[in-house]
């Protein structure tokens, strides 16, 4: 029977995570990360990934742009939203981390893909009069939703496909890119259940999947409550219509595969149980 995959929530530092094989972290279409410190969005701020390429060392960069012109280019990075890279420096020690999957995650602040072509744009949108204004604000940010979820689940299909057993992801989106935590955290959830299902059902291409687990590592205290909340709702309404499917699923059918392991550790649940939606 295939192992059913756990997925943790916990409050902490990404960059400190032991017994990692992949790591996630935010990107933009050129893989700078933060090399342009004069960027509006960076300034004054500090982010996950300017952790992990401190940690990671000059390597990483290198290995970035090698990427870039080996793999693709910055516009077709931008459509497709993922790179993967090895992973080098301190950062490789600490964790035992051997993969980094870097996600270009669509802006959540205006609600148009960063830097894909063919979408609603931040200046096309800011031309329209203000009722116009509202219906493309609103289409492209239904779009970007589509679109972080694909790119969540993109990001889990990575790190299978690289043999990783243990992969960490922070809170995507929720940095520089804008996205409220509860949306980022329903869409997160929801791409992570899909994943489990295809692993459960084997939709998976060879090899076989080996992800074992998921975990989600916070580092704000209000975004850990605002995750912890909105994934034991998602959890607590995918059970319900797991059970409704399988009361109303004929006997000769195989049964319906497990949901994932929803684990919450206590330092989050402290920070949980204070909060509403």
């Amino acid at each position: 029977m295939q192992p059913v995959l756990k997925v943790v929530l916990r409050k902490g530092d990404l960059c400190r995570s032991v017994g990692v094989d992949a790591l996630v972290t935010s990107a933009n279409a050129r893989l700078e990360g933060n090399a342009n410190p004069s960027y509006w969005k960076h300034h004054g701020r500090t982010n996950v990934d300017g952790e992990v390429r401190r940690l990671a060392g000059p390597a990483l960069n290198v290995a970035c742009q090698i990427a870039l012109q080996r793999d693709c280019d910055a516009a077709a990075l931008a459509a497709h939203g993922l790179l993967v890279t090895d992973c080098f420096g301190e950062l490789q020690t600490s964790t035992g981390c051997s993969t980094v999957v870097h996600v270009i995650m669509p802006d959540g602040l205006y609600g148009a893909p960063a830097n894909s072509s063919g979408d609603v744009s931040n200046s096309s949108v800011s031309r329209l009069a203000p009722a116009a204004y509202q219906d493309a604000y609103a289409h492209a940010y239904s779009h970007a939703q589509v679109v972080y979820g694909r790119r969540w689940l993109g990001a889990l299909r990575v790190a299978a496909a690289r043999g990783a057993s243990v992969v960490a992801l922070p809170a995507l989106g929720c940095g520089v890119q804008g996205w409220g935590a509860a949306a980022a955290a329903q869409l997160a959830a929801r791409s992570t259940l899909a994943f489990a299902v295809e692993e459960a059902t084997g939709q998976h291409t060879l090899p076989p999947p080996t992800l074992r687990e998921v975990r989600i590592v916070l580092g704000a205290s209000d975004v850990a409550r605002t995750w912890g909340l909105v994934f034991a709702k998602e959890w607590s309404a995918a059970a319900a219509d797991r059970e409704a499917a399988a009361a109303a699923r004929s006997p000769t059918l195989p049964p319906l595969p497990r949901l994932p392991e929803l684990d919450v550790h206590e330092e989050c649940l402290e920070i949980t149980n204070r909060g509403t939606l």
